[in-house]
C-alpha cells in the first residue's frame, strides 16, 4: 500500500464542487436582479417615451390655439383656451387627470403663467404677445416590482416640451385695399382723418402717386405691401403683410321675395329690388329708409343730390330682372355712379348692418365717386372685387365706417377720399411656424 500526503482527491474534488455552487447560486441571483432592473427600467423607459409624447402634442396643441378666437375666447392671446388645449391632449395622450395640474410645478417656466393656474407646468414667454409655449407634464411614479431586490422601489418620470411660433398679426386699417395689383392715385389724397380705437391705411400691392398727392393717418399707421414712393405720407409708411377681406364674416342678405320696384326715390321707394335709375340734373332723390339691390346702375348727373338716413344700396347681379349673387371668380354686375352728384346717405338696414354702400363680393363693376360733386357716405363702404373711381377735382368722405375694395384710382386735381371718425376693419393673420424646439 502507498501513502500519500495531503487530501484524498474526492475530498477536494468536493470541496470545488461546493465553491462552484455557491458562485452559480451569487451569479444566478446576479442575473435574476439585473434582467429584473432591464424588464422595469425598459417599462420606465416606455413611460417615459408616452409622457414625451404627451408633451410634445400638449405644447404644440396649446399653440395652435393660442391665437384662435371664438365664442370661448373674443380677445388674443387665449390663454386659457391655450391651457384646456395643452390639458385635454395630455389626458388623451397620457392619461393625465385635470387635477394632476394644480400641484405640478415646473423647475424652470417661462415668464407668464396664467393667473387661473395653481401650478407652473403650463407657461408662456409673454403675456401681451407670447411666441412660446412650455409644456411639463405632471410627474408619473412608476413602481419598479422586482427592481426592489436591487432598492430601486420608484421611478419618477415627467417630460417636458417647448413650442414656438410667429404670433398672428391684427391689422386694423379704415382705408384698406386689397387687391395685389398696382394702385394710382395720381396728385389725389387719401387720408383716415379720425379713428375710434385705432387704425389707419392698408394697402396690398404697391401704391404709386405724384408728388402733389398725399397719404395721411396721423393718429394711425400706414402700412403698404409692395413699393410706394412720390407722395407725402404722414406718418411714414412701414412695409406690411398681404391681407384678405376683413369683412369675410359679413352675411349678405337673401334676395328671395324683395319687391320689384323702379322709383327709389320719395315715398314708393324703400326695401326692393331695382334695375336702372338716374337722378336727373339738379333732381334730389330722397331715400326711405331700407335695403335698395341694384342690379343696374345708379347714376347722379349734375348737381343732382342724393339723401337717405337707414339706407343700404347693394349693387349685385341678376337673371332677367330678378336678382342673384354675383358667380366667381366674378361678373360684372350693379353700378354705383355718383359722376358730379351731392350724395348725403347714412347707413342702418337691418338686412346689412353698418354697410352704407355694398357690391356683392364677385361684383367686377367699377364704383364711380369721380366728378366734381361732393359727397357723403356714414358707414361702411365694401367692394372687393371692384375699383373705386375717385377722379375729378372733389373730395368725398366717408363717415363713422371704412372703405374696403380691391382697387382705388384717382387722376385730378384736389381730389381726395378721406375717412373721419372711421371704425376700422379688423383683418387678423393667422399665426405662422408653429414649431417644436425643444
Amino acid at each position: 500500500m502507498v501513502l500519500t500526503k495531503g487530501r484524498p482527491a474526492f475530498a477536494r474534488e468536493r470541496g470545488e464542487r461546493g465553491a462552484i455552487a455557491i458562485m452559480v447560486g451569487v451569479m444566478a441571483s446576479m442575473l435574476f436582479v439585473i434582467a429584473a432592473l432591464v424588464v422595469d427600467l425598459g417599462f420606465a423607459r416606455d413611460t417615459a417615451r408616452q409622457s414625451q409624447n404627451a408633451a410634445d402634442a400638449s405644447a404644440l396643441a396649446a399653440g395652435n390655439v393660442l391665437y384662435q378666437t371664438d365664442s370661448t375666447c373674443t380677445t388674443m392671446p387665449c390663454f386659457d383656451k391655450a391651457v384646456m388645449a395643452a390639458k385635454e391632449y395630455a389626458q388623451t395622450n397620457f392619461n393625465v387627470a385635470p387635477a394632476a395640474w394644480d400641484s405640478c410645478t415646473d423647475p424652470a417656466p417661462l415668464a407668464y403663467v396664467p393667473t387661473t393656474e395653481t401650478g407652473s407646468c403650463i407657461s408662456f414667454n409673454d403675456e401681451a404677445e407670447p411666441s412660446q409655449v412650455r409644456v411639463v407634464v405632471p410627474t408619473r411614479t412608476v413602481e419598479t416590482g422586482l427592481g426592489t431586490l436591487a432598492g430601486v422601489e420608484t421611478i419618477d418620470i415627467s417630460r417636458a416640451a417647448r413650442a414656438t411660433l410667429e404670433p398672428g398679426v391684427k391689422i386694423e386699417c379704415s382705408i384698406c385695399v386689397i387687391g395685389s395689383m398696382a394702385h394710382q392715385i395720381g396728385n389725389g389724397d387719401i387720408s383716415v382723418l379720425a379713428v375710434s380705437g385705432g387704425g389707419g391705411i392698408h394697402i396690398n400691392g404697391s401704391l404709386a402717386g405724384q408728388p402733389n398727392s398725399e397719404v395721411e393717418a396721423p393718429s394711425g399707421t400706414i402700412t403698404i405691401e409692395g413699393t410706394f414712393g412720390n407722395s407725402d405720407f404722414d406718418p411714414e409708411p412701414e412695409h406690411g403683410p398681404r391681407i384678405q377681406d376683413p369683412f369675410a364674416g359679413v352675411t349678405f342678405p337673401s334676395y328671395s321675395g324683395l319687391p320689384a320696384k323702379t322709383n327709389p326715390c320719395g315715398g314708393t321707394g324703400g326695401t326692393g329690388a331695382y334695375t336702372n335709375y338716374e337722378v336727373g340734373n339738379n333732381a334730389t332723390c330722397t331715400l326711405s329708409p331700407g335695403l335698395y339691390v341694384f342690379t343696374g346702375t345708379l347714376s347722379l348727373k349734375n348737381t343732382s343730390k342724393l339723401r337717405g338716413t337707414g339706407v343700404t344700396l347693394l349693387f349685385t347681379c341678376r337673371t332677367g330682372t330678378t336678382p342673384r349673387a354675383c358667380n366667381a371668380p366674378g361678373e360684372s354686375g350693379g353700378v354705383f355712379d355718383a359722376k358730379n352728384g351731392d350724395v348725403q346717405v347714412s347707413a342702418g338696414s337691418a338686412q346689412l348692418p353698418g354697410m352704407v354702400v355694398a357690391y356683392d363680393r364677385n361684383n367686377t363693376s367699377d364704383m364711380f365717386l369721380q366728378g366734381n360733386g361732393d359727397s357723403v357716405l356714414t358707414g361702411n363702404v365694401y367692394a372687393i372685387s371692384s375699383k373705386v373711381d375717385a377722379n375729378g377735382n372733389s373730395c368725398h368722405t366717408v363717415n363713422n365706417g371704412a372703405v374696403v375694395v380691391e382697387d382705388i384710382y384717382m387722376n385730378g386735381n384736389n381730389n381726395c377720399l378721406n375717412v373721419t371718425n372711421g371704425v376700422p376693419a379688423v383683418y387678423e393673420l393667422p399665426p405662422d411656424g408653429l414649431h417644436l424646439d425643444q
